[in-house]
């Protein structure tokens, strides 16, 4: 695909999609579940036999307020390997390492540093990595891509000069997968996409998605580019599902027992209000960085050094590309946090990869996620139960 992807996803730091002003210049994460007595679930979802089936499993947590080692196993039915349930961490922050590495998945990365009169704050942005390379907050946002050569430079360049005007586009993909398909964005448009096994269409995009304070309907707001939004109908063997998705918050993802295990992704230049700065961090033949900025109406370019501190617009705070990766893989754990600012509810499991070999990953409370398993691919979110499932077969299986 002759685009650059400059605007593919972000990690959130701002309101959620339907509003909200956060007190603080990051938000914090909503409240644990230990203020409450209700236990927690691991809701897990896969096709077995042909047809879509869920686990939902009660987690052998003796005390919320506590970390502990859980050791629990969580069978599924054949052809996909148990799930064991190995930690859990009332209050976790996140720790990214990156990892040199030679192989063709490889990516430049960076970390950026941002420090402040009230908190500091640290992140990996990943080129190329829709689920890692944006960061989005109240005093700025963020954008990290690599380019090869003069031409790709420029290209890039004027997509970011014109892309608040420029049509969107929707990126679509299998969960786990790394190509990202582009389509066109069009109210009533029809995509059927035999190799991803499935059917998207476009009901509607809002340039500014609301909702009205009185009827609680959702509606367009205004004709500027502030949250833009679109409605995809997705259809697949596995059922079919509606699903908003913003450009401004790519991660957001409701709770749904239904949903299909596809990524899709906004790609829509999005205008920020209150002036508040626009950065792309870039990356020319792994060996120099540029900074290219909106804000104030302006854009403008300059060479930017490592460790060089820059000062956010409007601001008291400043950032540095800390470190730089030219190919890289990022890990990521979760690590034991003394305060609840910054912090969240975490739980790491571990299976057996397509390949056989154990696998172990971190899960942050309320959000889903999806692994590909020896079995196939199975989608997982864990919280308090909210209802009892549909149907009961033989224990806990829906």
């Amino acid at each position: 695909m002759n685009r650059l992807s400059l605007s593919l996803s972000s990690v959130l730091l701002a309101a959620v999609p339907a509003g909200g002003s956060p007190a603080a210049p990051w938000q914090d994460p909503p409240p644990h579940p230990q203020v409450t007595a209700n236990p927690l679930h691991l809701r897990c979802r896969f096709v077995a036999g042909g047809e879509d089936r869920g686990i939902d499993t009660e987690l052998a947590i003796s005390d919320l307020t506590r970390g502990q080692d859980l050791g629990q196993s969580i069978e599924l039915p054949a052809p996909h390997p148990p799930i064991r349930v190995r930690r859990y961490l009332p209050l976790a922050t996140l720790e990214q390492t990156l990892l040199p590495d030679s192989s063709p998945a490889a990516r430049p990365a960076v970390r950026v540093s941002i420090d402040g009169p009230a908190l500091s704050y640290r992140r990996c942005l990943v080129a190329g990595d829709p689920l890692r390379n944006r960061m989005t907050s109240l005093i700025g946002i963020w954008r990290y891509m690599a380019v090869i050569g003069d031409e790709q430079r420029e290209r890039g360049l004027s997509q970011f000069t014109e892309e608040l005007t420029s049509a969107p586009s929707l990126l679509i993909a299998r969960e786990g997968a790394q190509d990202f398909r582009p389509l066109e964005v069009r109210e009533g448009a029809v995509h059927t996409l035999e190799d991803l096994g499935c059917v998207i269409r476009i009901q509607r995009f809002l340039p500014h998605y609301g909702r009205d304070d009185v009827t609680a309907q959702i509606r367009g707001l205004s004709d500027r580019r502030l949250n833009p939004a679109a409605l995809l109908e997705i259809e697949a063997q596995e059922g079919k599902e509606a699903r908003w998705v913003f450009a401004k918050f790519p991660d957001f993802r409701p709770s749904q027992s239904k949903a299909l295990p596809y990524r899709a992704v906004l790609e829509c230049g999005v205008e920020t209000e209150n002036n508040v700065p626009d950065l792309v961090l870039v990356t020319v033949d792994r060996t120099r960085h540029e900074l290219w900025m909106r804000f104030g109406g302006e854009i403008s370019t300059r060479a930017l050094g490592l460790d060089e501190a820059i000062p956010v617009p409007g601001s008291q705070y400043a950032f540095r590309l800390s470190e730089f990766a030219p190919a890289a893989r990022l890990v990521e754990e979760y690590k034991p946090a003394r305060a609840q600012q910054g912090a969240s509810t975490a739980l790491e499991i571990q299976t057996l990869d397509s390949a056989g070999n154990p696998s172990t990953s971190w899960m942050e409370m309320g959000k889903e996620y999806t692994i590909r398993t020896s079995g196939g691919s199975v989608t997982m979110v864990f919280g308090p139960r909210r209802k009892p499932p549909a149907a009961v077969h033989g224990g806990q299986v829906r």
